[in-house]
């Protein structure tokens, strides 16, 4: 699954005791983990918050700031409050115990102790604590697929319900009254019908295809691509859209019969949608430009594709939420034309999957700029 929690290999643990000889005694035994010492209470505050360590071994008698008051500082903090600390220590007094507990400690181990019994002990609780996080990520998960659900749920409620009823109405008039329109009429209806499909089609893959990047179920099947290929085809896939606002697209070949080894679908996809927004949200008899080139960074070679609109721009505080899934900005489309705001999602999604960078630059009132930089060879 996409995004799903990684834990590294070795818990990191930090261990806090004033006496080097103990540390050094810990640290022999904790080999398998990655661990930080102090030997100061007020460092291992501070250490805490900045490594955020699995799990803490804490002395209780130290000077200046004893277990005690570290560990009631370490769980105060909100960002430290959940990392489990183990007492190691010669006090054993019972009301030393209980104070502990209530500070936070989950648990104790005298000295001197067995290398095994200390070794289980560590296990546990981290073991404890990656289990929590696994939980409270799954649960975090779940609220986040819920939130897309509803979100998947108003687009069919919302977007899809005005094609369907142009679907309707039409195709009800056109049975209805059939013999009362010329053919010209009912060619324009049935215009309208295909449009609205079309739309409706739309909606429906960019949520097919957001989810299966969501999942990571997809894979990238590569093949050689002639530069010039990928400029004719996006400007076929596009040519009715800036057909019907009198948008003239001009692409630019500056790679000449470069080609990339990439995955064609997702490449042709991902700068579709991008075209198709410059189009969507610029106005009539506008121009949108498509400039194809090589770029070559830290002795490796790119292809990269630029796309720029005279659109109205898009504002510094939006730019961040542009690939953001169920996005819809202050912009709107200016030919009525259906958006999800799913379209930049699956770009940016495609470009990671292709191992590329997609950036934006826009100034208001001028226009927008999507720059794709992709590999050459995809490895």
């Amino acid at each position: 699954m996409k995004n799903e929690i990684k834990f590294d290999e070795r818990p990191l643990l930090l261990l806090v005791d004033d006496q080097i000889e103990n540390l050094q005694v810990l640290g022999n035994i904790l080999t398998e983990y990655r661990i930080s010492i102090t030997t100061s209470g007020r460092d291992a505050i501070r250490i805490a918050g900045e490594i955020i360590p699995d799990l803490i071994l804490l002395d209780i008698m130290m000077p200046e700031m004893n277990g005690f008051l570290t560990c009631k500082a370490i769980k105060d903090n909100p960002d430290t409050a959940d990392i489990p600390i183990i007492f190691v220590t010669a006090r054993i007094q019972l009301e030393d115990m209980v104070e502990g507990f209530h500070l936070g400690a989950v648990d104790y181990i005298t000295k001197p102790f067995e290398a095994e019994e200390l070794l289980v002990r560590v296990k546990t609780h981290v073991d404890l604590r990656r289990a929590r996080q696994t939980i409270m990520w799954q649960n975090k998960h779940l609220l986040d697929l819920n939130f897309e659900k509803n979100k998947f749920l108003s687009i069919a409620a919302h977007d899809l319900k005005n094609p369907l009823k142009v679907i309707h109405g039409f195709s009800k008039l056109i049975i209805d009254k059939f013999l009362s329109f010329s053919v010209e009429e009912i060619k324009e209806f049935m215009n309208d019908i295909r449009t609205s499909a079309e739309g409706m089609l739309r909606i429906i893959t960019n949520m097919l295809e957001v989810n299966a990047i969501d999942e990571g179920k997809l894979e990238v099947m590569t093949d050689d691509i002639p530069a010039e290929f990928i400029g004719e085809i996006i400007l076929q896939d596009n040519a009715a859209h800036s057909y019907s606002k009198n948008i003239e697209i001009i692409l630019t070949n500056e790679a000449g019969k470069l080609s990339i080894n990439t995955d064609f679908a997702k490449l042709r996809q991902l700068l579709d949608n991008i075209l198709d927004n410059a189009i969507t949200f610029s106005s009539f008899n506008k121009k949108v430009s498509i400039v194809i080139d090589q770029h070559d960074e830290d002795n490796k070679q790119y292809i990269r594709f630029r796309i720029k609109d005279e659109g109205p721009g898009i504002s510094d505080d939006e730019i961040p939420l542009l690939f953001e899934k169920f996005r819809k900005l202050s912009n709107r489309p200016t030919a009525n034309e259906i958006t999800t705001g799913l379209s930049l999602a699956i770009v940016k999604g495609y470009v990671e999957l292709l191992k590329g960078v997609v950036i934006c630059d826009s100034v208001l009132n001028e226009g927008t700029e999507f720059t794709v930089v992709l590999p050459l060879k995809y490895e």
